[in-house]
């Protein structure tokens, strides 16, 4: 698989980045861990004119605690999520996603934000934003804006990201609260991404249970929230259907993984 010829380019800083994107005429394309453009470059699946390089900004990386909320930088990788302890602390779904996309290599290249940006319904951190109500700060040359997740992924492969935005960083709530979570998939032979998916999490003030949420991926265009108790998570639901998994055999998958969702999160402490 060979790609449409384009130029390659490397951006040192965040100026540079929003300059180039802004002022441009060229189609310029993000390269964030190389784990989702260049397959797409390679299949003919998706054209530029120019790649961008950014992974050596490092305004783009890192996990950092405030106070009301956690701010994921878009250039953390999956496995930087999945070992950062106190991020884990507070929402251990982090880790327990994190160990099941795909292999060592891809989870120490492969980023959050090329995830969130790419939308395939069948990703893993999409289904986790959606969990947590995130939100997501999107920077121009002009100004920023902050979009909720739900908001932002507009269907498969679409999302509310201009030609001259970049994905900066993704927010997260505080918990302070002891929090059981579960994240259940059902991956695909082949590929490793989700055919259905759910995440679950459920709160708790010493033995009482405060709140419990459930999110729904892989079975739709793109993830959203379901009753936690509901008895069919894909009621409300357009299930996808394909040659591996036709709807009505995707919607018992994303019902099965539900179940152990939630039969994890509400199992004594």
């Amino acid at each position: 698989m060979i790609p449409e010829s384009f130029k390659y380019m490397r951006a040192d800083d965040m100026e540079h980045v929003l300059s180039l994107l802004s002022n441009s005429s060229e189609d310029i394309q993000i390269l964030a861990g190389c784990h989702s453009l260049l397959p797409l470059l390679k299949m003919r699946m998706g054209m530029a004119d120019t790649v961008l390089d950014v992974q050596n900004i490092p305004d783009l990386k890192g996990i950092q605690i405030e106070t009301s909320h956690i701010r994921i930088g878009a250039m953390t990788t999956h496995a930087e999520l999945t070992e950062h302890a106190e991020l884990n602390r507070e929402w251990p779904i982090f880790a327990q996603t994190g160990i099941q996309i795909a292999d060592a290599q891809v989870r120490n290249h492969g980023t959050i934000g090329g995830s969130v940006c790419l939308a395939d319904p069948s990703s893993d951190w999409p289904v986790i934003l959606c969990l947590l109500n995130a939100e997501l700060l999107l920077k121009s040359q002009t100004g920023e804006r902050i979009v909720p997740f739900d908001e932002f992924v507009l269907g498969a492969m679409d999302c509310d990201l201009q030609e001259f935005e970049i994905l900066t960083e993704i927010r997260i709530p505080r918990n302070s609260l002891t929090c059981r979570s579960s994240y259940q998939k059902f991956r695909h032979p082949a590929s490793g991404y989700a055919v259905a998916s759910a995440a679950g999490y459920a709160l708790y003030d010493g033995n009482n249970l405060v709140e419990k949420r459930l999110a729904i991926g892989g079975t739709a265009e793109k993830p959203y929230q379901a009753g936690f108790d509901a008895a069919d998570v894909c009621s409300d639901a357009e299930v996808l259907s394909d040659h591996f998994a036709p709807s009505a055999y995707r919607a018992s998958l994303a019902n099965t993984m539900a179940k152990r969702a939630r039969r994890a999160c509400l199992n004594p402490i």
